[in-house]
């Protein structure tokens, strides 16, 4: 099983999403960018692990980015760092190519 977390990085504060396998959302939410909330936020993930999933996380690529990434390695969660600006690129040929 796999659960996935999108986080949406901030100076103050980070947004998570979390989907299961079959891309419901299972759980949302903001954390502060403080000691609490990065512990607040790996307790609700590491419950995931704990049931068996295979936990996955996109970041984007902001200033605190490697910051926050390495809260999350010693839990053994590796976060993906998105370029937005590349990813924005991609989404918008996409949708160029798509009939109407």
């Amino acid at each position: 099983m796999k659960m996935s977390i999108g986080v949406d990085l901030h100076k103050t504060q980070f947004t998570v999403c979390m989907l299961s396998e079959d891309r419901k959302v299972v759980e949302s939410g903001v954390f502060p960018t403080s000691e609490h909330g990065y512990t607040k936020f790996l307790e609700k993930a590491g419950f995931f692990f704990e049931d068996g999933y295979e936990v996955a996380t996109a970041v984007e690529s902001t200033g605190n980015t490697r910051f926050f990434r390495n809260k999350l390695l010693p839990a053994g969660i590796d976060a993906k760092v998105v370029n937005t600006l590349k990813f924005k690129v991609v989404n918008e040929s996409v949708k160029k190519n798509r009939p109407s």
